[in-house]
């Protein structure tokens, strides 16, 4: 059987589940899981490891706002927040940069089906000894335009198992956002099984599954756990969060060169336009 926590019910939902432990925190108090895990899973030294693929790209490059939106990076921690801004945030009206975006889902969404139809194909875990059937579920426009974070909550794969409906979705958001993301998907998934079930007029049980892998490739148990219910051995798990991990980093470099080349080609402009304004002024 799932995990419980794979459950969409109130008790789980409305609080905040930490990607590394089953601690669950108030849902009025969200920013207090931050503080969780780095007193408890060396959250800080997780981000400066993570970093580390991205200080390279970096070299001397540390503007002081944003030259896309304007949004300026306080000094205050400004790498993380430089991160934060060009991995999740910014680039999503410029398509090229939003097609990074996409592919880094895209890559999650393929290993996570994968991992799915090999445990199904070799009746592992789950599957062992359980009627299948993949379907195909039409999200009511309502519930589509009601998306959380519309550019990676999505209904990825979804089937049925003996009386269960199982929906899953796959997100690649910035790190210390797994544990929003995880709660916002499950509650939308919830409610896709909600109208689903009635539509159909079934008995079914829902069982909602949200899976996270930072965008500094920053893994979650959420992974973890699912591919222990498909029947996955320790070997393998490993190789599967790896392979996830490095996806998620080599896809998230994609992103961070493009806006960085971006970036540099807009303040070139910005400084050789200044000396410009500062004569006109001047005359």
């Amino acid at each position: 059987q799932p995990h419980p926590y794979l459950e969409p019910t109130m008790a789980t939902v409305l609080k905040y589940d930490c990607p590394k432990c089953d601690h669950l925190h108030s849902a009025d108090h969200w920013r207090t899981i931050l503080k969780h895990m780095r007193e408890f899973h060396r959250w800080e030294d997780l981000e400066r490891q993570a970093n580390k693929a991205f200080r390279e790209i970096s070299g001397d490059y540390w503007p002081q706002k944003c030259f896309l939106c304007n949004v300026p990076f306080p000094i205050a921690n400004k790498y993380n927040e430089l991160l934060h801004h060009y991995l999740s945030k910014c680039g999503l009206k410029d398509k090229v940069t939003n097609d990074h975006y996409v592919a880094r889902r895209n890559a999650f969404k393929n290993l996570v089906i994968e991992a799915i139809e090999i445990a199904r194909e070799r009746r592992s875990g789950i599957f062992a000894q359980a009627v299948c059937e993949q379907i195909h579920i039409d999200v009511p426009p309502k519930l589509l335009k009601s998306r959380p974070h519309k550019t990676d909550v999505n209904l990825d794969y979804s089937l049925i198992l003996d009386n269960q409906l199982i929906l899953v979705s796959v997100c690649v958001p910035w790190d210390g956002n797994m544990p929003m993301r995880h709660r916002d998907a499950m509650k939308w998934l919830g409610k896709v099984a909600d109208s689903y079930i009635e539509e159909q007029n079934t008995r079914l049980t829902p069982r909602c599954v949200s899976l996270e892998i930072g965008a500094r490739g920053i893994t979650s148990k959420t992974l973890e756990r699912f591919l222990e219910d498909l029947g996955y051995e320790d070997v393998e798990i490993d190789s599967k969060m790896h392979e996830a991990s490095e996806d998620a980093i080599r896809n998230s470099q994609m992103v961070y060169r493009e806006l960085k080349r971006k970036q540099e080609a807009i303040a070139r402009v910005v400084t050789s336009i200044r000396p410009h304004l500062v004569n006109m002024d001047t005359s």
